[in-house]
């Protein structure tokens, strides 16, 4: 079964946890949580770290698996499943009142555990995701440092290069032939290849 819900935690809020991702988890199925449920979980937080909308996608992914998905058939794949916390449809109280009412005692404990662990696993990821893309940015900053460090260093180089080129003008231009001369010159070649 692949249905969300949201559970009460210690604190006394209340969070949403996939049931199938959760089963997968708890120690009397002997999972690990490296399933397919992990998988999706890692997608739903890359998702959720970019702002990436997921509600089509995880009931794409919940379809396919034969689970039975809400997806809705109005060609949009939109998950319209009100105890589903990635429905745009999701409505926390109904949500959490269900669960109260269906839920013994022993069975939100498992489920405020299972969030718990699910909780740090997420935070976990974002937190590893925060660091790969830091430690992008530091290695970004530092190329751009050198670049700038070469940059500088070549400013003489340039320089020289631009009074080179500025010598070069100047010497074509005394070595030029006179523009009269030159109206000559292309006259007689004209005139010469127009006789021929």
């Amino acid at each position: 079964m692949s249905t969300t819900a949201r559970t009460p935690t210690a604190s006394g809020t209340t969070s949403p946890v996939r049931q199938s991702r959760a089963e997968g988890n708890s120690p009397a199925s002997g999972g690990t949580g490296g399933g397919g449920g992990g998988g999706r979980a890692s997608k739903r937080a890359l998702r959720d770290y970019y702002g990436i909308q997921s509600a089509g996608l995880d009931a794409l992914a919940e379809g396919s698996q034969g689970s039975g998905g809400t997806a809705d058939s109005g060609g949009a794949g939109a998950n319209m499943d009100p105890h589903d916390p990635d429905s745009p449809a999701f409505n926390v109280s109904s949500c959490y009142e269900s669960l109260v009412s269906t839920l013994g005692l022993a069975e939100l404990l498992r489920k405020s555990a299972e969030l718990v662990s699910e909780i740090r696993e997420l935070d976990g990821e974002k937190q590893s995701l925060v660091y790969n893309h830091h430690h992008e940015l530091v290695a970004a900053s530092e190329t751009i440092r050198k670049m700038k460090t070469r940059a500088d260093g070549l400013d003489p180089s340039l320089d020289s290069l631009q009074a080179s080129f500025s010598t070069m003008s100047q010497l074509a231009e005394t070595l030029a032939l006179p523009s009269h001369l030159t109206a000559s010159i292309v006259a007689k070649q004209s005139t010469a290849q127009g006789a021929e």
